[in-house]
């Protein structure tokens, strides 16, 4: 009976709103858990576009992440394929210069 309310409580979980990468609705459960990796991809992301031309970002969320990996090369683009991301990132990336791009599914 426990199993079954958490398991009907988790499907409820579906219709909840988030944005960008705000998963806090998730993490306040404790079903999701994070902790220290032994790399850094901030670190690694960094030194590597410091020697490229353009980069692509896929699936940038709200583009949060993106947005502190200056500085950029000379072209950026990033997509994201949930809409209410689509907007945040466009509010937040192109300002600096990032074309965002939506990404959809095509079956």
């Amino acid at each position: 009976m426990i199993r079954d309310n958490q398991f009907l409580s988790y499907l409820n979980d579906v219709n909840k709103e988030f944005s960008g990468w705000d998963f806090s609705f998730i993490t306040g459960t404790g079903r999701m858990r994070s902790g220290l990796l032994s790399w850094s991809y901030g670190s690694m992301a960094k030194h590597l576009i410091q020697n490229v031309d353009s980069m692509l970002d896929m699936g940038t969320g709200g583009g949060e992440f993106l947005s502190m990996l200056r500085p950029f090369p000379r072209s950026v683009y990033a997509t994201e394929g949930y809409k209410p991301n689509f907007e945040i990132a466009k509010e937040n990336l192109e300002p600096l210069g990032i074309k965002v791009v939506p990404f959809v599914n095509v079956k």
